[in-house]
C-alpha cells in the first residue's frame, strides 16, 4: 500500500489560505456570511484603537493593548483573504 504524504506546514498553510478566498469569494453574496463578518469586524474592534490608557497617570496600560491588538488581528488577518466587494459590504454599514 503506498504511503500518502502530508503537505508540510508552509504548504498546509498556503492551501488553507487558498481555500479561505475562495470560499470567500463564493458566499461574498450570502447576506448570513456578511452578518458574521459584520459581528466579527464589530467584535474585534478593528475601526477602533489598541491602545488603553490608564486612568491613574495617564500612561499606556501594555497588557490591556495587547490583548486589544490580539483580539483587532482576529479579523485583520481574515480581512486579508476577502475581495474588496465582500470587505465594502461587511464595512460599509
Amino acid at each position: 500500500m503506498p504511503k500518502i504524504e502530508k503537505p508540510s506546514a508552509p504548504d498546509q498553510r498556503a492551501l488553507d489560505q487558498n481555500n479561505l478566498k475562495d470560499a470567500f469569494v463564493l458566499e461574498q453574496n450570502n447576506p448570513n456570511v456578511v452578518r458574521i463578518l459584520r459581528y466579527l469586524e464589530k467584535d474585534c474592534g478593528f475601526t477602533k484603537s489598541d491602545v488603553v490608557i490608564q486612568a491613574t497617570n495617564g500612561g499606556v496600560d501594555m497588557a490591556s493593548t495587547t490583548v486589544n491588538a490580539a483580539i483587532r488581528s482576529v479579523y485583520v488577518r481574515m480581512r486579508r483573504f476577502m475581495p474588496k466587494e465582500l470587505i465594502s459590504k461587511v464595512e460599509s454599514e
